[in-house]
């Protein structure tokens, strides 16, 4: 998703993309975006910020334990995207759009691939117990919990 040309507007925080943006301008546009909404403004409106770099620092830090995770992060970035952008950039929520539809077929075509890891990322973060760098370990949210000692017959 991340080498798609769709997901450029997407790769950073907008208020990171929008300080790029202007920094690519010559001088004589900058004017134009003086009564741009700032971060404040966005903070406003959007509640949950996400955006294609964050997906990207959750997936390698095993912050998600199914593909469902990751598509309601997808799907925020979009929502967040048509809640502010809408009526200011109105270019922005298509392609936001295109994008969700984009990464939803790209769960699809890898389903059988995914399921199966997905069956399994239980066990193997129960089984590196956070022993290498960056793995999660059995405290991990994705791990089965712990088994219970059972308890001791009662005495007959």
């Amino acid at each position: 998703m991340w080498a798609e040309a769709i997901s450029v507007p997407f790769r950073a925080p907008v208020d990171t993309l929008v300080l790029h943006m202007l920094e690519q301008l010559p001088p004589v546009y900058h004017s134009n975006f003086n009564k741009s909404p700032g971060t404040k403004e966005y903070n406003q409106v959007v509640k949950t910020p996400m955006d294609l770099s964050k997906i990207k620092d959750k997936a390698l830090s095993f912050q998600y334990c199914h593909r469902r995770g990751v598509l309601a992060d997808v799907e925020l970035l979009r929502d967040n995207c048509r809640a502010f952008s809408a009526q200011r950039q109105p270019n922005l929520p298509p392609m936001a759009d295109k994008l969700v539809d984009h990464f939803r077929e790209q769960l699809e075509g890898k389903r059988a691939e995914l399921d199966e890891i997905e069956r399994n990322v239980g066990s193997w973060a129960s089984k590196v117990q956070g022993s290498q760098a960056n793995t999660p370990g059995a405290s991990h949210p994705c791990s089965p919990p712990a088994a219970t000692n059972p308890s001791t017959p009662a005495a007959a």
